[in-house]
């Protein structure tokens, strides 16, 4: 049967574990794969190309969703200013405060926040591009369920097996669950690989060589 659905995901696991006992454990199983989702996972559909955040002081909340960073910018009217990612043990953060220049030129992540440095002086606009978390089935259908529901389907089977200290079914779903992660990814940045293509073709051409694209 077609899976839909998350009503639709749990009768399917519960089907394929052959098993009717299951029905309270099985949204458990659901979230632990979601979770091991949003671990490993950074797709085209994940991505959010630039949210902006209100800055006025040193640190500032994250989207709720947000799961990594890829840049920030710091926006100055018209102006945008690329900043540097620093680590904790960075001498930046020993900085005085004595700086006037007036915008960040630094960013750590700290848990749900992101800290600036210097602190601005004035409240202005960041913008973020990051990755964000897949949304729990729980709450809605999301992108990546309504094109791989299978992905969801073998993962959930995985963590119903090991519930059920079953190793023969923990390592069939496991084998599934990994050739299908790496077609998903594969699949999914499909588009990037295109644009690479694309970019190194046009180059190719105007330079008179060969290039290898398989």
């Amino acid at each position: 049967m077609a899976i839909t659905s998350y009503a639709e995901l749990q009768t399917a696991v519960a089907n394929r574990m052959n098993r009717s006992d299951l029905a309270s454990q099985i949204p458990e199983f659901i979230a632990f794969a979601e979770a091991e989702f949003n671990r490993v996972l950074r797709l085209p559909l994940q991505y959010v190309g630039e949210a902006s955040l209100a800055v006025s002081g040193r640190f500032t909340d994250l989207p709720t969703d947000f799961l990594e960073m890829d840049r920030v910018i710091w926006l100055d009217g018209t102006t945008r200013r690329p900043m540097q990612f620093v680590g904790e043990s960075s001498s930046q953060w020993d900085d005085d405060g004595s700086d006037t220049s007036n915008w960040p030129r630094f960013f750590a992540l700290r848990g749900t926040k992101i800290e600036v440095l210097p602190a601005p002086t004035v409240s202005r606009s960041l913008r973020i591009s990051y990755w964000k978390k897949i949304p729990a089935l729980l709450s809605e259908v999301n992108a990546l369920f309504s094109a791989h529901p299978d992905l969801y389907l073998y993962r959930a089977c995985y963590e119903a097996a090991v519930y059920m200290m079953d190793k023969e079914r923990m390592t069939f779903y496991l084998g599934l669950y990994d050739r299908l992660m790496t077609e998903v990814i594969e699949f999914e940045n499909r588009g990037e690989r295109a644009s690479d293509i694309t970019l190194r073709t046009e180059l190719s051409a105007g330079a008179g060589f060969n290039i290898y694209t398989g």
